[in-house]
């Protein structure tokens, strides 16, 4: 007995399967709509990943809405160990950067916000990012 296997029909099973059971990962400016949408940003705008974020695949910098002189970035990352070599370097910069950092490994997602942000600014991104 010999099977047929029809190209056609193949490719667009994997797709089907493909799309169904692999969800899109948000991008860096998905992300920072959300948090706009949330209230918390404005002005988001692309930005080349740099410094301790420049592993990050995309990032992308925004205003704090209640406080426009103070700022965030959502970095967004193609695997783990980019993702988690940004986490570290944050972590290693806390007296910098402040303890505002939140992170989805999951969505491979960071956010970093001013660590001036009044403590309802962070934890609406705290709970934003949780749910990715």
């Amino acid at each position: 007995m010999r099977i047929r296997f029809d190209v056609g029909v193949g490719v667009g099973v994997l797709a089907a399967l493909s799309a169904f059971g692999c969800a899109r990962r948000p991008s860096a400016l998905d992300v920072c709509q959300k948090l706009h949408a949330a209230g918390v940003a404005s002005d988001c705008q692309n930005v080349p990943p740099t410094g301790l974020g420049a592993a990050a695949t995309e990032s992308v910098a925004f205003e704090l809405t209640e406080l426009p002189e103070h700022d965030g970035t959502v970095y967004r990352f193609e695997n783990a160990v980019a993702y988690d070599k940004t986490v570290d370097a944050f972590a290693a910069a806390v007296a910098l950067t402040g303890p505002n950092r939140y992170g989805s490994r999951k969505a491979l997602i960071f956010v970093q916000v001013n660590s001036d942000a009044p403590s309802d600014i962070a934890a609406n991104v705290k709970r934003l990012v949780e749910g990715l």
